[in-house]
């Protein structure tokens, strides 16, 4: 037999073969969580959207290292702005800002750039395109 003149050999191949049932069984398993995990991201994207477009409620955020603003979708909508009608930095995102609360939002800002708050979160009007 097999097993009578070559025991290493047919121990050594049993040993890989349950080695890379393990190795498929455990992709297997991580791609469907992953497949999982995406589909609850998009539910949950589906469900921002919806709620921030039925509120008309505009999101942005700010990466201060870089001073870009990621504005929302919704917030172009809200504001009938084309995604592509502004460059991305804060300082062309604060003009939008209504002139009754600018000077509020522009000192709540910098309280949180010098680090005088745990995060920022205020509510303001801002000026549309029309």
């Amino acid at each position: 037999t097999i097993w009578a003149q070559h025991p290493g050999y047919v121990a050594v191949t049993g040993i890989v073969l349950l080695v890379q049932t393990l190795l498929i069984g455990g992709l297997l398993a991580q791609g469907a969580t992953r497949r999982r995990a995406e589909t609850l991201l998009r539910r949950s994207e589906q469900r921002y959207e919806l709620a921030t477009t039925a509120a008309r409620v505009g999101v942005w955020e700010w990466d201060m290292a870089t001073n870009e603003v990621y504005p929302d979708p919704s917030l172009h909508r809200v504001l009938d702005y084309a995604c592509g009608d502004a460059d991305s930095l804060l300082d062309t995102w604060l003009q939008r800002v209504h002139p009754d609360d600018s000077l509020r939002v522009q000192q709540e800002v910098q309280a949180d750039v010098d680090e005088k708050t745990e995060m920022y979160e205020a509510e303001y009007r801002m000026v549309s395109k029309d």
